[in-house]
């Protein structure tokens, strides 16, 4: 698609592709006690939105990480 073709969803949000990756583990401490780690990162390939009347050209370009930790109690 070209960009004199896009309406104005596209031109205020270009398509954006992006590669992720996620793992987790569980580690049981005790017989009631679990603790729960998670990762994740996401790397977005450059994209660069055209001019539109309402704002200039913006390059997007976004790596992103994350991570969680959780205690689980059993009762």
């Amino acid at each position: 698609m070209k960009p004199e073709n896009f309406g104005i969803i596209e031109q205020m949000s270009p398509p954006l592709d992006c590669h992720a990756f996620a793992l987790g583990a569980k580690y049981r401490m005790t017989e009631q006690i679990t603790l729960t780690l998670s990762a994740a990162g996401y790397f977005y390939q450059d994209a660069t939105a055209p001019a539109t009347l309402v704002r200039p050209e913006v390059t997007y370009d976004k790596t992103l990480y994350q991570g969680g930790i959780g205690i689980q109690y059993r009762f």
